[in-house]
C-alpha cells in the first residue's frame, strides 16, 4: 500500500496540498504552465518530454532513428544484434589471418622456397600457418581466451614482414601495424570483461587497469597507420615538382596536386583524432566504409579472373602490379597467379583494416582519451526506457 494514500483521502489540508503540488508538476513538465522561458527549456532537457525548442531542431539522423524507434524499439534492436555484429567485425579483422593460412596451405612449397634454407622455410611457413590459422578460430569460437589468441596473432603481424622481406614495403607494414592495433583493442576489451577484480588486492586491480588502458591506448595509436602511410603519398604527390609543358598539362596537374592536398588534410585530421581519442567513434566509422571503398577499388580481385573451359583463368591485362618488395634480379618472371594472390593478401589485409576501425567504433576509444563517451547514433525516446 502506498504510504500517501491515507494522506490523499482525507482532509481539507491535504487536499490543498494536492492540488498546489499538481499545479507545481504541471509548470515543470508543461513550459507554458507560467515558467519562464529559459527555465521550461532547462526542464524539457532534463525531463526529455519530447518537446523541442525551435532552435534545436532534431538532425537529419535524428529524425532518421526516430521513425524507425516508432516501429521496433531501438534499444531491443541494439541488445540483439549487438553481440552478433561484434562477432561480424570479429570475423573482419582475422579475414587476413584466415586467408594467409589458406594460400600457406595451399601453396605451402612455393612458401619454403621463399627462404634461403630449406628447413628454416618449413618451420616458419608451418609456425606461419598453425599460429594463424589456430589463433583466428580461436577469436572466433572462443573469445574469452582472448588473452592467449590475441598476442600470438600479434607475434606473427610483427615477425612476417621480418620473415618475407618486406620491412621496405611500408604499405604492407603500415596496414600490419594497424592490424596490430585492432587486436589490441580487442584484448584489451576481452580482458576487461573477463576479469571479474575477485580475490585480488587494490593494488593488483589497479595494475590490470593501468594494463588494460595502456593496451587500448596502444591500439588506439597504431590504428591510423596505413593512413599515415596514404597521407604520405598524399603529401609526395604535393610535393612532387611539376614540368608542364602547357597550360592544359598545367591546369592538370594543379588540380590533382589540389585534391592531393586536400586529402592529405582529411586522413591528418582522422589520423589526430583518432589518436587522442575526440569524436574517435565516428571518425573510425567513416574511415572504415572508405577503406573498404578503396580496397574495393585498388584490388578488386573479381574482376581479375574468370571460369572458362572448366577452369579458373587470370585477365592478366586488366591486373596491374601491387606494391611489394621483390628481389634483385634482372631476368626476375612473376607468375599471374602470384600477381594475383598479392591483390588478393591486400584486398583481405584491408577489410581487416576496416574491422580494426570498427572495433573502435563498437567498443569506443577507452579511458585514456579525451572523450570517453561519445554517442554515434542520436538517443531516441524508446532507447531510454
Amino acid at each position: 500500500e502506498d504510504i500517501f494514500g491515507p494522506r490523499l483521502c482525507c482532509g481539507d489540508d491535504y487536499s490543498e496540498q494536492n492540488i498546489n503540488f499538481a499545479r507545481m508538476a504541471s509548470q515543470i513538465e508543461l513550459p507554458s504552465g507560467g515558467a519562464s522561458e529559459n527555465t521550461a527549456e532547462v526542464y524539457d532537457h532534463l525531463l526529455d518530454n519530447g518537446k523541442k525548442s525551435s532552435k534545436n531542431e532534431p538532425g537529419l539522423l535524428q529524425r532518421i532513428m526516430l521513425r524507425v524507434d516508432e516501429q521496433v524499439s531501438v534499444k531491443l534492436l541494439l541488445k540483439v544484434w549487438g553481440p552478433r555484429l561484434e562477432f561480424f567485425i570479429r570475423c573482419m579483422l582475422v579475414t587476413i589471418f584466415l586467408e594467409d593460412s589458406v594460400g600457406m596451405a595451399s601453396h605451402f612449397s612455393e612458401q619454403v622456397g621463399q627462404f634461403g634454407s630449406s628447413s628454416f622455410g618449413v618451420v616458419a611457413v608451418t609456425l606461419g600457418l598453425l599460429v594463424q590459422s589456430i589463433a583466428s578460430l580461436g577469436l572466433l569460437a572462443k573469445p574469452s581466451l582472448g588473452h592467449v589468441w590475441c598476442p600470438l596473432l600479434i607475434g606473427w603481424e610483427v615477425l612476417q614482414p621480418v620473415l618475407y622481406g618486406q620491412l621496405a614495403n611500408l604499405e604492407f607494414v603500415c596496414g600490419s601495424l594497424s592490424v596490430v592495433g585492432g587486436l589490441c583493442l580487442l584484448m584489451a576489451h576481452l580482458q576487461k570483461e573477463s576479469d571479474s577484480g575477485e580475490g585480488k588486492s587494490s593494488a593488483q586491480r589497479e595494475i590490470d587497469t593501468f594494463r588494460v588502458e595502456s593496451t587500448e591506448l596502444a591500439g588506439r595509436l597504431l590504428l591510423p597507420s596505413t593512413y599515415l602511410y596514404q597521407a604520405w603519398l598524399f603529401l609526395s604527390m604535393v610535393m612532387v615538382s611539376r614540368d608542364t609543358s602547357g597550360v592544359m598539362d598545367y591546369l592538370s596537374k594543379f588540380s590533382g596536386s589540389v585534391v592531393s592536398a586536400a586529402l592529405l588534410v582529411i586522413l591528418t585530421i582522422g589520423c589526430l583524432l583518432i589518436a587522442v581519442g575526440l569524436r574517435s567513434r565516428t571518425v573510425a566509422l567513416g574511415l572504415a566504409i572508405l577503406n573498404i571503398a578503396f580496397v574495393c577499388y585498388e584490388h578488386p580481385i573479381w574482376s581479375f579472373i574468370s571460369y572458362g573451359g572448366g577452369e579458373w583463368k587470370v585477365n592478366d591485362a586488366k591486373m596491374w602490379m601491387p606494391t611489394v618488395s621483390l628481389a634483385d634480379s634482372a631476368d626476375l618472371q612473376i607468375d599471374p597467379w602470384q600477381v594475383y594472390d598479392i591483390h588478393k593478401y591486400y584486398f583481405f589485409l584491408g577489410l581487416s583494416t576496416s574491422g580494426a576501425l570498427l572495433l573502435l567504433t563498437h567498443y569506443g576509444p577507452g579511458k585514456m582519451a579525451l572523450q570517453q563517451n561519445e554517442l554515434v547514433l542520436p538517443t531516441v525516446s524508446r532507447a531510454q526506457d
